[in-house]
C-alpha cells in the first residue's frame, strides 16, 4: 500500500517543529486536534514558568515566498482564523515547516488578525492569506520567548478581568473590523451597549424580517420617533459593513437618533407676554427620529430641570416643529453643597415666586442662533410646587442665618421637618428677636427651692423662666442667650407628691421640675438685650 505525500509532509513538520524548541520545554499533543495541534509551555532555568502558547501546526513542500524575499505566504482555513480571535483567549501561533528546507516560521496570529488584516473584509473568504516573517524563525527560541510574553499581554487585554479594560478590547476587536466605524461601548446593569459613529459616509443596507404590522410599528418607533425598540435575534440583517453584519446578527435593541445641539432658554412671562425672570441659558442636545426629538437638561449642579418633547406638524403642506415640555426641582440635587454657596439658588428662588404668583413658564428653544420652536411649560401638581416653595424659603431663611452665626454647613440630601422648625425659629430669634410656637408637645424644666414647690397647684398656669435656646442648624449646633421663654397654660408634668417630699428633704436646695403644655398653650422665646449667638460647635 502506497503511504500518501501529505502523511509524510507531516510528520517531517513535526520532526522539524519537536528540534527546533529547548529539550527542556513542555510540549503537550492534542489529540484529537480541536483547532490548535500542540500546548506548549516555556521553560526556563528548569524552573517552569506558566507561559503557555498554543501551535496550529503547517507543513508543506512548496512554501512561498513575497515581500523581496522577506517573507512566506500560507493559506489558511478561514473558520479557524475566526475560531482563533473570537473564541481562543490564549496566544495561537502559527508554524509553517518548509519540509524541503527544513526551516519552520511563526507569526501570532489573534495580533496578525487585528493589526494586518484591519478593515479587509477577511471573514467572507474560505481562505486567508497569513504572511509570516523569515526573520520569525522558530529554532530563535530567544526571540520567540519575548514574543510569546508580549503575545500572552496582548490576550490579557483582549479577554480582560475589569470592566473598563474588556470594554476597550471589545471596541479595538469591533473596530478592526471596519475602521470606517468608531464604536463606543458602554457598560451598564442591563449589559453592554454600543454607541457607533461613522467616521466618512458610506452604504450599508439594512433588511427586517418579521410580521408586517408589527415591522412597521417597531420601524415608526426606531425612525420617526427615535426611540430604543427591541428586535428578535436574526430580525435585523445588515449588508454593505463587516462590523455591522456581526453586530446586527445579535442585536436585541436598536436605536437611530439623531442629535441636534441647543440652547434651551426657560423665562416667565406676565400676561401680557412681558419678560419677568429668565435663567442661564441650558445648553444640550435634541435627541430623536425624523417626526420627535426630545431634550433633557438642567441648571448645573442645580435642582431645577427641564424636559422638553418637540415634534413636527404638518401645516399648511409644511412641517413646523411644535413642542411641549415639563419642569421640576429635585432639591437633593443641592445635597453637599455649602448653604451660602447654593448654585444658581437666587436665580431659582425669583423664577419660583413669580410663578407663584401667577405667571406662565415659557420655553424657547435655539439651534445655532435659530429659534426652532417656544412652548410654555407646566411646573407640576399644586402640591409638589407649594412644597418646593417652602423649602426655597427655608434655604433662604438659611442663607441668611450664615454670616450671623459665622457657620455654612452643607446641605444634607433631605430637609426634614426637624431641620426647617429649627431653621424657622433660629431666623426669627435672630431677626425679629423672638419666636412663637403652639400646640401640645411643648414642655419645660425649672429648678425651683424648696417654699417655691411646697406652694405649687396642679392647675394651669403661665410660666416664666430666662436661660439659653439650642438650635441645629443643619447639623451645627447654635445656643443664643440669654433667651425669655413664656410658656402659657402649662401643667405640672411632675409629680406634685413626690416633689413635695422632695422639698421636705433638707439635703435638696435645687430641685428639677418638669411642666408641659396643653393644647392651648403656646411658647414664646424673647431674646433679651445683650442677647448673643454663643460658640458654635460642628
Amino acid at each position: 500500500m502506497k503511504r500518501p505525500r501529505s502523511h509524510e509532509i507531516d510528520e517531517q513538520a513535526q520532526r522539524c517543529f519537536q528540534r527546533a524548541l529547548p529539550l527542556g520545554w513542555i510540549v503537550r499533543t492534542h489529540d484529537p486536534d480541536y483547532g490548535s495541534d500542540f500546548e506548549v509551555e516555556i521553560v526556563e532555568n528548569e524552573e517552569v514558568t506558566g507561559l503557555t502558547f498554543l501551535v496550529q501546526l503547517k507543513g508543506t513542500a512548496s512554501l512561498r515566498s513575497i515581500r523581496h524575499d522577506t517573507a512566506v505566504s500560507f493559506a489558511l482555513e478561514t473558520k479557524h482564523l475566526v475560531y482563533y480571535v473570537d473564541r481562543v483567549r490564549r496566544p495561537v501561533l502559527l508554524v509553517v515547516v518548509d519540509v524541503e528546507e527544513e526551516m519552520a516560521y511563526w507569526v501570532f496570529l489573534q495580533g496578525y488578525a487585528l493589526s494586518c488584516l484591519k478593515g479587509k473584509r477577511w471573514r467572507d473568504q474560505a481562505t486567508v492569506a497569513i504572511h509570516l516573517p523569515k526573520k520569525n524563525l522558530l529554532e530563535r527560541t530567544d526571540d520567540l520567548k519575548v514574543a510569546v510574553e508580549a503575545a500572552d499581554k496582548h490576550m490579557a487585554a483582549l479577554w480582560p478581568a475589569s470592566v473598563a479594560d474588556a470594554l476597550r478590547a471589545e471596541k479595538e476587536r469591533l473596530e478592526s473590523l471596519d475602521p470606517r466605524i468608531v464604536v463606543k461601548p458602554s457598560a451598564t446593569d442591563q449589559g453592554v451597549h454600543y454607541h457607533l459613529e461613522a467616521k466618512e459616509s458610506f452604504k450599508a443596507q439594512f433588511r427586517f424580517i418579521g410580521e408586517s404590522s408589527l415591522m412597521r410599528r417597531k420601524l415608526e418607533e426606531l425612525f420617526d420617533l427615535g426611540k430604543e425598540v427591541t428586535f428578535e435575534r436574526g430580525q435585523v440583517q445588515v449588508m454593505g459593513s463587516p462590523l455591522l453584519e456581526r453586530a446586527f446578527a445579535e442585536i436585541t435593541k436598536m436605536q437611530h437618533a439623531v442629535e441636534t445641539p441647543v440652547t434651551v432658554y426657560v423665562l416667565t412671562v406676565d400676561a401680557g407676554g412681558a419678560e419677568l425672570t429668565r435663567l442661564e441659558p441650558i445648553h444640550g442636545n435634541l435627541t430623536g427620529g425624523r417626526r420627535e426629538q426630545r431634550f433633557r437638561g438642567s441648571l448645573p449642579e442645580s435642582p431645577l430641570l427641564i424636559e422638553v418633547a418637540a415634534w413636527f406638524d404638518e401645516v399648511g403642506g409644511r412641517d413646523r416643529l411644535s413642542g411641549k415640555g415639563w419642569i421640576g426641582l429635585e432639591m437633593r440635587r443641592w445635597a453637599g453643597q455649602r448653604v451660602s454657596k447654593l448654585a444658581h439658588f437666587d436665580q431659582i428662588c425669583t423664577f419660583a415666586e413669580t410663578i407663584r404668583d401667577g405667571a406662565t413658564i415659557m420655553v424657547r428653544c435655539y439651534s445655532r442662533g435659530n429659534q426652532l420652536f417656544s412652548t410654555a411649560m407646566s411646573p407640576g401638581s399644586s402640591d409638589w410646587f407649594t412644597q418646593c416653595l417652602t423649602h426655597l424659603s427655608v434655604l433662604r431663611q438659611a442663607r441668611h442665618i450664615v454670616p450671623i452665626v459665622g457657620a455654612d454647613p452643607k446641605l444634607p440630601d433631605k430637609l426634614t421637618g426637624e431641620h426647617i422648625t429649627d431653621i424657622a425659629q433660629l431666623y426669627s430669634l435672630l431677626t425679629d428677636g423672638i419666636y412663637r410656637t403652639s400646640g401640645q408637645g411643648l414642655s419645660a424644666r425649672v429648678t425651683m427651692g424648696g417654699k417655691g414647690v411646697r406652694s405649687l397647684e396642679s392647675h394651669a398656669r403661665e410660666l416664666q423662666v430666662k436661660g439659653r435656646a439650642e438650635f441645629d442648624f443643619l447639623g451645627t449646633k447654635v445656643p443664643v442667650e440669654p433667651v425669655e421663654f413664656t410658656l402659657t397654660h402649662a401643667r405640672l408634668g411632675s409629680d406634685l407628691d413626690a416633689l413635695r417630699i422632695a422639698a421636705d428633704d433638707a439635703n435638696l436646695d435645687d430641685i428639677d421640675v418638669h411642666w408641659v403644655g396643653t393644647e392651648h398653650s403656646e411658647l414664646v422665646a424673647k431674646a433679651l438685650p445683650r442677647c448673643s449667638v454663643g460658640a458654635v460647635r460642628e
